[in-house]
């Protein structure tokens, strides 16, 4: 049995040990809202105000003991991410969320890399937008694709990614995260282009806040590869809105 599987396991068995005080759907939205609190709460002033609110609101519930595992699991994922894939995707399935989640399922990710590799294509810098990014496996397979290629994803991608589901857009925001991957994840409507909360900015983008996508819009813009799904030209006010939303602070 392999060190990862050992891992996830371990995960597994760690929000079940204290579910017989809060149910698992509880547990894991709780622990996915303080994990990215804390991680934003480090990069982003903006925010940071309310989100530390939130934090505390949250943590106050449960018992010293019980917010050491929070600690604990957040680890664990770091280190499931050594072999990068959609681990909390994997995880809300182990725990057996999806009734709960009406029927969620996240894209398998051995297809999102298929996918991936299939658009791959070698340009000095890369753009990705993910309209209904779910827990983030297609950006990360993009990354890994990338990096099949011998590029460093931390050095020439910049993901914008979006979903209706608070749940799913924090799930994102920390993977993106701890994979140092530079992103925004907007939590809003797609379809009606309405934000429904503040965005989330990994501390990739908020250290070294993607300006070579600025420049090379105003300089050089078919040096920058994008893969989207809004590239005809009826959906054009969409873009600029994405790109509103990608090169601001």
């Amino acid at each position: 049995m392999s060190k990862r599987s050992i891992t996830m396991k371990s995960l597994v068995k760690t929000f079940n040990s204290f579910a017989y005080e809060h149910d698992l759907w509880t547990l894991f939205s709780d622990w996915l809202d303080l994990a990215a609190c804390s991680i934003s709460c480090q990069v982003d002033f903006a925010t940071r105000e309310i989100r530390e609110g939130r934090y505390m609101e949250t943590i106050s519930r449960y018992k010293p003991e019980d917010q050491n595992l929070f600690g604990q699991i957040l680890g664990q994922v770091a280190i499931e991410l050594e072999r990068p894939r959609d681990v909390l995707g994997d995880l809300f399935g182990e725990l057996e969320l999806h009734s709960k989640a009406k029927g969620q399922f996240f894209t398998p990710y051995h297809l999102s890399r298929m996918m991936a590799d299939i658009v791959v294509e070698d340009q000095e810098r890369y753009r990705l937008c993910e309209p209904a990014c779910g827990s983030g496996g297609m950006v990360i397979a993009f990354s890994e694709a990338l990096r099949s290629k011998g590029k460093n994803p931390q050095r020439v991608l910049h993901a914008y990614c979006q979903d209706i589901d608070l749940r799913a857009v924090q799930m994102c925001y920390i993977q993106l995260s701890l994979l140092g991957i530079s992103a925004v994840v907007d939590h809003m409507d797609t379809l009606r282009m309405e934000r429904i909360s503040p965005p989330w900015k990994t501390p990739a983008y908020m250290m070294g806040p993607a300006l070579w996508m600025l420049l090379d819009e105003q300089n050089a813009p078919e040096k920058t590869g994008q893969l989207s799904l809004f590239e005809d030209q009826g959906h054009s006010g969409r873009q600029n809105l994405m790109s509103e939303h990608i090169c601001s602070l």
